[in-house]
């Protein structure tokens, strides 16, 4: 099995955070997976001191 360490983006409103994972061949462990969903949660409720935990938080806008 190879682990491989990469940066997800979780996204949620116009708030994205950058969260480093693991990946087991092709899958996500269910901590890393809970970890995504934590921080977009966080990210929904606007709760920005949680969504930064695990990464860097940034205000997404629309390049229009």
């Amino acid at each position: 099995m190879k682990t491989k360490t990469e940066t997800r983006l979780a996204h949620a409103c116009d708030l994205g955070t950058n969260v480093h994972v693991e990946r087991i061949d092709t899958d996500l462990s269910v901590e890393d997976a809970q970890k995504l969903n934590s921080v977009k949660e966080a990210s929904r409720r606007g709760d920005l001191k949680t969504a930064a935990r695990p990464g860097r938080v940034f205000r997404l806008t629309p390049a229009n």
